[in-house]
């Protein structure tokens, strides 16, 4: 069954929605929804800790129920993207074998699902800070968010 919950955080309302318990989808919304899930909750209660410079990443279940493999492919490689460090989108469309689809790259991470948990805002331009689908200034706000704490997870 199908569920969602919002919260309020510093870079505005952030919607889970979960299916049967695993968390399909996290997004900036301006619908409120207060549907009881406890994997909502618990996701929630991470995206806190993460604000509060708590939590470097996430453990809660996820699955992508819409994409193509390529850019599965693309929101997979982005979890792996260190805290606090950015790579550019050329990078990211070497590491998933395709070394010359950085404009694809582009489109996959602008439609990534999972905002936070596939850390798309860590894919920067070479020249300079690139795009996000929640805007420039949000992208700023959560690289900014994560030098401000990353010296706390470097020996994790």
């Amino acid at each position: 069954m199908l569920r969602r919950r919002t919260e309020l955080f510093p870079i505005g309302k952030i919607t889970v929605t979960t299916i049967d318990g695993v968390v399909t989808d996290i997004a900036i919304t301006e619908t409120v929804y207060h549907d009881d899930d406890l994997a909502a909750e618990n996701a929630l209660r991470q995206l806190r800790d993460y604000f509060d410079g708590q939590r470097s990443d996430f453990d809660f279940l996820t699955a992508y129920v819409s994409g193509t493999p390529f850019q599965h492919a693309v929101w997979d490689f982005l979890r792996t993207i260190p805290y606090g460090e950015t790579v550019s989108y050329r990078e990211v469309a070497e590491s998933v074998g395709h070394p010359n689809a950085y404009r694809a790259v582009g489109t996959a991470v602008g439609r990534n699902p999972l905002l936070l948990v596939n850390p798309c805002h860590r894919v920067v331009a070479s020249d300079g800070i690139g795009g996000f689908a929640y805007g420039i200034s949000m992208k700023q706000q959560l690289l900014l968010l994560e030098k401000k704490y990353k010296e706390r997870f470097l020996c994790e």
